[in-house]
């Protein structure tokens, strides 16, 4: 859940669409892990913004300069 809430990362996506999917291992958890589901989920923004970046012939950081969330905006999740 965590990492669906924040894959926005600092992005506004207007057309963001995502579905989770909660998976039961059978396996304790062998470390603690502060903000469990942060990183994977600022990861899959990273990449997301590299392909598009790619896709349209721009550079990472115009897209990613393009796309940050201005004062007043809110997350996919309404915050």
């Amino acid at each position: 859940f965590v990492t669906i809430t924040n894959l926005d990362n600092c992005y506004k996506i207007p057309n963001f669409n995502a579905l989770a999917m909660l998976t039961q291992l059978n396996i304790p958890n062998s470390t603690a892990c502060r903000g469990p589901g942060w990183v994977p989920a600022v990861q899959l923004a990273e990449l997301i913004i590299s392909r598009v970046a790619a896709e349209v012939g721009m550079s990472p950081d115009a897209v990613r300069e393009k796309n940050f969330f201005k004062r007043g905006d809110t997350t996919a999740c309404g915050m």
